[in-house]
This record gives structure tokens, sequence and C-alpha cells, in this order.
């Protein structure tokens, strides 16, 4: 990289560096630099022959070099993005893969410049960022962030106009609808999850299977979404994505409308043109993000989108079955209006298209008692899943925005379903920190590895 800032005529005119310098020297490089690459007359392209414009000749002051306590401000602001142990660590540990890995302190003394450009002011060094997070992502690591779903820095993610609204499936099974209802579904068939029940602008279809150990838990295989206009997007386990019967391998992907499809090292991702994601990981943790736009057009396993948890299990024909409710519950009418919420979306013949029209599955497996009762796996089960709960931990800045003791109970009740295994409620703390990250908790750590892993160490990236 030592002789990128090559002029149109083949001049260096100083070696490059990583990070940006603030030197006059430099910066007149810097300057003579881009001048040497203005276009002008009739190769214009962006500009009309004769406008004018002004190229930069003297280099500006820094503001940094003039006033040492905005720069000082400054540095304290972006150390975040160096720190060796902190939200981006995992970005500064080289692995082995194709991309090297981004330099940090390219994106720190970026981040120091346009704070002190800006007069202090956080919002444009806001952009150096996100701008390192997107390369930390491109490069297969799941970084956290401190970015909310408005694109601010630090924010609470009730900056923006168009709200957003989230649904998700973790663990054996649990259900999130998109305003905030839980319930358990343990159907091992295909079923819809979320649609656009009043344009059918897009119908999400997600595939369950029993766990391979025999117990009676069901996780969500496979996702398939039907896009009117697009086709069908189907994403099937190992990262496998088959766009209207035709294998994709190469990521980021635009398709024939503009959606995209993109992929880390654990997930694959489907962006709409009209902004609705979905998502799947190894750990078969399911996303569905809608706007505003959708707010009572929705159907599904998801519920409707009508700012009213306790209407959500509104059977397929309209009926609510009963009021649901923020927590999870195992009593057997909960359990019982579960089963039957979920079978009424379960898709059939010639409109499935994760099975075959006449491949048998079972509905469900209901529950009668909690998955520790009876087993000796809670206590360690309890051990495990504490850190979602510790006010000390990684996770002590999510107390207020997600319910924790559901999420808690919820990762114990998958742990001893799966006869102790770890793995299980694993799932739940990632989507316990997905969704708290989505509702502006800033500041928290991480229990989860690049590969989705708790407790890992990065070396176990296996797409199931």
């Amino acid at each position: 990289f030592y002789n990128d800032l090559r002029g149109s005529d083949g001049t260096v005119y100083v070696p490059s560096q990583r990070y940006y310098s603030g030197s006059a020297q430099t910066q007149s490089a810097y300057n003579a630099f881009g001048r040497s690459w203005a276009v002008v007359g009739d190769k214009r392209l962006l500009l009309s022959i004769n406008d004018s414009c002004v190229d930069p000749v003297t280099p500006p002051e820094s503001p940094c070099s003039v006033d040492s306590q905005l720069r000082a401000e400054a540095e304290k602001y972006c150390s975040f993005i160096t720190e060796a142990q902190g939200l981006y660590a995992d970005c500064q540990r080289p692995r082995n893969i194709t991309l090297p890995f981004p330099d940090s302190s390219f994106y720190y003394e970026s981040c120091i410049l346009d704070t002190c450009t800006a007069g202090g002011n956080k919002s444009l060094a806001c952009n150096s960022v996100k701008a390192y997070e997107s390369e930390c992502r491109r490069r297969g690591t799941d970084v956290g962030s401190v970015v909310d779903r408005c694109g601010v820095c630090f924010g609470d993610g009730s900056s923006c106009v168009a709200s957003r609204a989230a649904c998700s499936v973790s663990g054996d099974s649990h259900y999130v609808t998109f305003d905030g209802a839980g319930h358990h579904f343990q159907g091992e068939c295909e079923y819809v999850l979320a649609k656009d029940c009043t344009n059918e602008d897009f119908t999400v279809y997600v595939r369950n299977e029993q766990r391979h150990d025999g117990n009676r838990v069901a996780y969500t295989r496979s996702v398939a979404v039907r896009v009117r206009g697009l086709g069908v997007v189907k994403i099937l386990p190992g990262r496998t994505v088959v766009f209207n019967g035709q294998s994709i391998t190469n990521f980021p992907r635009i398709l024939t409308d503009g959606s995209q499809l993109t992929a880390t090292r654990v997930s694959v991702t489907l962006t709409l043109t009209s902004d609705v994601e979905i998502s799947i990981d190894n750990s078969h943790f399911v996303k569905v993000t809608v706007t505003s736009d959708y707010v009572n057009k929705t159907c599904g396993l998801c519920g409707s989108y009508d700012n009213e948890w306790m209407n959500d299990l509104q059977l397929s024909d309209g009926r609510i079955v009963m009021a649901s409710a923020r927590r999870f519950s195992s009593s057997a009418t909960s359990l019982k209006a579960y089963h039957d919420f979920g079978v009424s979306y379960s898709v059939s013949g010639k409109h499935r298209l994760l099975l075959n029209a006449n491949e048998s599955c079972r509905e469900s497996t209901t529950f009668t008692s909690h998955s520790c009762d009876g087993t000796n796996y809670r206590t360690n089960a309890e051990q495990f899943c504490f850190v979602i709960k510790d006010g000390n931990g990684p996770y002590a800045g999510c107390k207020g925005l997600v319910d924790l003791t559901a999420a808690f109970e919820s990762c114990v009740f998958d742990i001893c379903a799966c006869a102790g295994n770890f793995s299980c409620g694993c799932n739940i703390v990632k989507a316990f920190e997905s969704e708290c990250r989505r509702l502006g908790g800033m500041g928290i750590g991480t229990i989860v590895d690049v590969c989705g892993v708790c407790n890992g160490d990065g070396t176990n990236c296996d797409y199931g």
C-alpha cells in the first residue's frame, strides 16, 4: 500500500500510511494527489464543462493541532475502537480468512479527526465507527455495535422517523412476535412465520425439525421467502441459498428486483427492497424485521404487527385462541393454545416450499411439565444462564429493555430439554443479545464468539 498515493502522471506524492496524518507535508501531498485526478472539460460526467469548483491548494490546519483539549476529548471518545478487550476485539485478532482485518488505527485516527473537525460534535465521527463495523463484518466477523437502529452512535433507537419491529425464533422453539408477545411451539412441519396478509408483498416460511438427540423439542432448520414480483429464495442448512431454483454461492448478491443477499461465516440475510429483512444463523436463530409500513398488515407465527401484544395468538381464520402474554407460559392452557395457534399456520400440499407436498411430519409435541422436572440438569442450566441476569455482567445494559427473567427461564428450559446441552441455551443468549442491541442497549458485551459459540474461542465456525 506504500505507493497508493500515485497521481495520474505516475508521481508518488508521499509514501502511503495505514491511517491519516495531520502533518502539513502530508496534507499537501493529499491535496496534490487529489488534484491530479480532477476531471475537466468534456471528460466530465457530473459537472458541466465550464462549471467552476474549488480544488484545495493550502492544506487546512487540523483543529486537533491547535486545540489540545479538543484533541484529548476526541481521543477519549474514539478510544473504544482500539480497545484490545473491547466491543471490536474480534476484529483486531488475525484469523485464517482470505481478507486481512481492517487496521483499527486508521478508523481511530479518522474518528478523532472527524470529532475535531466538527468542533467536538460526535455525529460526524460516527461515520468512521460505522465504516469500521462494516469492514469487520465484510470480513466475516460478527462484532457487536454501538450504532443503534437509526444509525446513531450510542443512541437509543428513537431518533429515526420510520419505526421497525422484529420477530424472532430461537432455541426449541421460542417465538417473540413483532409486538413482543412470547409463545412456544414444537411443530415439526412447515409453517407461515410472517406474511403481508394485505398486499402479499412477502411470505416467510420455516421448516422445523426435531433435534437429532431424540428429545421432544424442535428447532428451525430452514427458511423460504416468497416475494411478489421476484420469486422464491430458500436459505437451507450449510449456508446453502437457492434463488428460483438456482444455487447462489457468492455474496453479497443483488437479485433481479434490487433485493440483496449477504452472508457472514455464521449467517445469511435477505434484505428486500421494502426494507424487510430475514436472517438465519448457524444456531437456527431466525429474525424477521419489518418497517412501520406493515403495521396492521402481518399475520403468521410472528403475530399481527399492531402494537398490541395481547391479540397476537390469532389463528389463521381470525379467531384469537387466548390472550397472549409477554412471557412464555408452561401452563396446560397456554401450551394447548400455543399448539392450536401454531398448527393453524401449517402449510400443506402444493403450497409447501420446504417440504414435499405429500411428506409426513409431526405437528407438535406438547410439554405437560417443565423440561427440568425429574432431571438433574437444572443447577448447571441456571449457572450457565445466569449471565443474562448478572447485574455486573456483559448484559447489564439490557436491564429495562428486554425481559431478563423470560430470557433466563427460556435458556434454562432449553438446556434441560436438550439433556443438559449448553448449546441449546446459547441460542437463547444470542436471541436475547440481538434483541437488546436492537432496542438500543449500549456498551453491552458478549459471551458469543465469531462462530456463534457461547464462551468459545472462535475456531468452531460450522454452519449447520
